[in-house]
């Protein structure tokens, strides 16, 4: 029978043979060790992928509530992964594939064998049947650790039917090839040259096409031979480049998504200080940022540069303050840190965070007290001088001068606490006040009619144009003490003329304003002129009785109604005053 077997035949079985042996060894691949390969490769990318949102929600400083499912389903949509977020009594506070109103049904999850690791700091990695999915899913959970705290527990996972469906799909390609090799096996003998031909030129052109860095491409023919070894080894290298290129990318837009989403600065030099990476709200803090720029260049700061020097040297992380004082001045809090690669430290990654707001805040804070210090010092001085002379005067005109003296400075001190104590209260988190509309051209006649005297005795006019049916929405009160003060302020600082009030709608605000022809605010001091404790000039607003808060407080009260005030002056001529008050 051998001899009867030509060349043909020969080939034909031996291509059969080897037919059968791949489709074996291919077989007992998937069977054994390709579904745990897979799981693996699933378990890899849901370890990475969980890390990942652990990072972002310690950075994120968020406090574990049911308010965070829509951030999980956020999550969950972009990694096409279902995530839960576990709170350290094994609630469930968040997840992808369940509503937020029924999260609060879900069964305690802190007996789940990948949240009771969690929950023991160690990374849990579970393959089980899901009785919320009802499906056989792969988990991984992970602790939360907040400032060495466990606050609790971020879990992803993904269902292992993706699993099944790849390896049915190979089965399928096994089986079509095993067909497909039966046939070229019978014309392989009227085809023996071409049939060697054909894959290695079909071989050239892929690996011409590769090399192009196209890792699409693919041989598809697999000839049971050295040759089929050859182009199934491509193919699957091939594969197996455009799989981690497709990771990478995968994980690039992962980290640009995080970069973007993070409001602090962030900047990455190399070792010589110019720049390979940073996010948008490092760009809006500097416009002027580009790749390979040097950071030198654009922050020109002695510390920034010394930062950049210690932890090139070896330093692990410091932190340093900058001061940019163009085009305005900002101060920023940046965190320095070294990349290391093979011990050695290649780059520099800066976190910037703008602390401008709490530099002024403290700078406010140390002029409040200095200008409260300032206030109360020169009238306790007085009433100490004073209450001392009294005690060894025996003339009764002198002592009633002096009592009086210490009673004018007490009657300060008095309204210098209670507008202190006012301006503090409408500056409190959650200041509210009863409103209602009001007659706006009444509530000016009050006040008018309490000051007519004063302007009398001063030949100052008072005019009034504002029509019967303009109102405001406010609080009468407050309302009252604002305009009062506007209009008090007009009778002390002029001398001669008139102090008019006007009013016009202005869709749904009422624009008022309060107009005088007094001695007017100079330029220099309009941007401050609602600063507490700011006087233009302080020995005139001492001698009218003036502390400096009249205006603080009208501004914070109109704020607090929702409306704007502002000035416009011209020295020697007067000053308006314009309030824009929701009617």
């Amino acid at each position: 029978m051998r001899n009867r077997l030509g060349l043909r035949e020969k080939l034909f079985l031996s291509f059969l043979s080897i037919l059968i042996l791949c489709f074996t060894i291919a077989y007992i691949y998937l069977k054994f060790g390709l579904r745990d390969y897979l799981i693996n490769q699933l378990e890899t990318k849901l370890t990475r992928e969980n890390e990942l949102i652990r990072s972002f929600l310690i950075k994120q400083d968020l406090t574990l509530n049911f308010d965070l499912d829509p951030l999980a389903d956020e999550i969950g949509k972009i990694l096409g992964a279902r995530v839960t977020i576990i709170d350290i009594s094994g609630r469930v506070v968040a997840d992808s594939e369940v509503s937020k109103e029924k999260l609060r049904y879900l069964e305690n999850h802190s007996h789940r064998p990948e949240v009771m690791s969690a929950l023991k700091r160690n990374i849990g990695i579970t393959k089980r049947y899901s009785t919320t999915l009802r499906q056989e899913m792969l988990y991984v959970a992970s602790p939360l650790v907040k400032q060495e705290n466990l606050i609790g527990v971020v879990r992803i996972s993904l269902p292992l039917t993706q699993v099944e469906q790849t390896i049915s799909q190979v089965e399928r390609i096994i089986w079509m090839s095993l067909g497909l090799g039966l046939f070229l096996a019978i014309i392989i003998s009227l085809l023996l040259s071409q049939s060697f031909t054909n894959p290695i030129k079909k071989i050239t052109e892929t690996a011409i096409t590769l090399a192009k860095g196209d890792f699409k491409k693919r041989i598809g023919i697999y000839p049971k031979n050295e040759i089929g070894t050859l182009a199934y080894t491509i193919d699957d290298l091939a594969r197996r480049i455009d799989q981690y290129i497709s990771q990478l990318n995968q994980e690039k837009t992962y980290l640009e998504t995080i970069l973007k989403s993070i409001y602090e600065g962030i900047v990455v030099t190399d070792k010589k200080g110019e720049i390979v990476l940073y996010n948008d709200a490092f760009k809006s803090l500097f416009p002027q940022v580009e790749i390979g720029k040097s950071s030198i260049e654009i922050l020109r700061d002695k510390a920034w540069i010394k930062g950049i020097e210690e932890v090139i040297n070896g330093t692990e992380k410091i932190s340093i303050e900058l001061v940019i004082p163009y085009p305005q001045e900002r101060v920023f809090e940046v965190h320095l840190c070294g990349i290391k690669h093979n011990a050695e430290t290649i780059g520099t990654i800066a976190v910037f965070y703008d602390i401008t707001h709490l530099k002024k805040l403290e700078k406010m804070r140390k002029d409040f007290v200095a200008n409260v210090s300032h206030e109360l010092r020169t009238p306790l001085t007085s009433i100490k001088g004073y209450a001392e002379t009294v005690l060894y005067e025996k003339d009764l005109e002198k002592i009633k001068e002096f009592t009086s003296i210490i009673l004018k400075h007490t009657n300060f001190l008095i309204k210098l606490t209670h507008d202190l104590i006012e301006l503090s209260r409408i500056e409190s988190v959650g200041f509210r006040v009863e409103k209602e509309h009001i007659s706006l051209k009444e509530l000016i006649e009050e006040i008018m009619e309490t000051l007519r005297e004063k302007a009398q005795e001063r030949g100052i006019e008072m005019e009034i144009k504002i029509k019967d049916n303009q109102t405001i929405w406010a609080n009468e009160e407050k309302a009252r003490q604002v305009f009062n003060n506007l209009i008090d302020n007009a009778l002390k600082y002029t001398e001669k003329g008139k102090i008019e009030i006007s009013a016009e709608g202005q869709n749904n605000f009422m624009l008022i304003k309060v107009s005088d022809t007094g001695i007017g605010i100079p330029k220099k001091d309009l941007t401050r002129i609602f600063e507490r404790f700011y006087r233009v000039n302080k020995n005139r607003s001492r001698t009218l009785g003036g502390i400096g808060l009249g205006l603080s407080i009208a501004k914070h009260i109109v704020e607090t109604h929702g409306g704007e005030i502002w000035v416009e002056s011209e020295l020697g001529k007067g000053s308006t005053f314009f309030i824009k008050w929701p009617r």
